[in-house]
């Protein structure tokens, strides 16, 4: 997943405020904090192993002055302290990917901003691969159609092939609140 790191990275303005809603051992937060300037990442992961290696690994990679590691459930995180602060939202775990939308909507600035959403979606045969991207957009846009002014899929595409037919995406969405 390097590439996808990286690519995100490449997309962060200097200056900008993200909020990594499930940040693991902090792999994404640490590699934009080393590549761009932005101002603050909060990385939250509910997981305290994760969140311990998250540490070291912010130490490590001394970003200790740009990553906010934060252990805690990120909808409970968000709500408590990081309504509308972030430019964009990272959302790297697909299995909570729509549950945890509105959350990550509320943790973008009051004129919106990009959310990175990856989920899995299967292929049915016969279906291409453009079939299962307006699949999965037409999933999304049922979610944000009440929960924001406008928005737009700036990219969709897939990040691996993770089984038959089986495919981990992602979708970087501009929101307008």
């Amino acid at each position: 997943l390097m590439y996808e790191r990286i690519r995100i990275a490449k997309l962060v303005n200097h200056g900008e405020v993200i909020v990594n809603m499930f940040a693991g051992v902090g792999t994404y937060s640490i590699v934009i904090a080393r590549h761009t300037k932005p101002s603050i990442i909060y990385s939250i992961d509910a997981n305290p192993d994760a969140y311990n290696y998250m540490l070291q690994n912010i130490e490590i990679n001394k970003v200790t002055n740009t990553v906010i590691p934060i252990l805690g459930d990120a909808k409970e995180v968000i709500m408590k302290k990081l309504v509308n602060i972030a430019d964009r939202v990272l959302m790297p775990l697909p299995k909570l990917a729509k549950t945890y939308l509105p959350y990550a909507v509320l943790a973008l600035k009051n004129d919106g901003g990009y959310l990175h959403v990856y989920d899995v979606y299967h292929r049915s045969k016969g279906e291409t691969i453009n079939d299962l991207f307006n699949k999965a957009m037409k999933d999304y846009i049922k979610i944000l159609n009440s929960k924001v002014k406008n928005f737009e899929f700036k990219l969709t595409r897939v990040v691996r092939k993770i089984g038959v037919r089986l495919y981990q995406i992602v979708m970087d969405i501009h929101i307008i609140k």
